[in-house]
């Protein structure tokens, strides 16, 4: 499976490598936490961001774990994407390597 991430503004698209897992997100009211470090072997995946608005989804790479009926996202790579930036809770154009949020997982399709 391939991770696309159209992010440049002259519509070039970047191909990540194939990765393990594709992580589609159910946005519908999300219990999302902020987690302030993990030390667990992370796997490399593709995060696929849906669009508030009925638009395109958009995919990034992202580091992901799963314990306890919870996902653990740790960001590799930015979307700029607003879906992106509140799911993570940054400021518009905000991006920081490794922030780490946990979702239940029942909010998430994972094939």
């Amino acid at each position: 499976m391939s991770c696309f991430n159209n992010n440049n503004n002259d519509n070039e698209i970047i191909e990540y490598p194939s990765y393990n897992k594709n992580i589609y997100i159910q946005r519908s009211s999300l219990k999302i936490k902020d987690i302030k470090e993990m030390n667990v072997n992370w796997e490399r995946n593709c995060l696929h961001i849906p669009d508030a608005y009925g638009g395109p989804s958009r995919s990034v790479e992202i580091d992901s774990y799963i314990l306890n009926e919870k996902i653990y996202l740790n960001t590799v790579s930015q979307l700029k994407k607003k879906e992106f930036e509140q799911l993570f809770g940054f400021k518009c154009g905000e991006f920081k390597v490794g922030k780490i949020i946990s979702i239940p997982l029942n909010n998430v399709t994972i094939y």
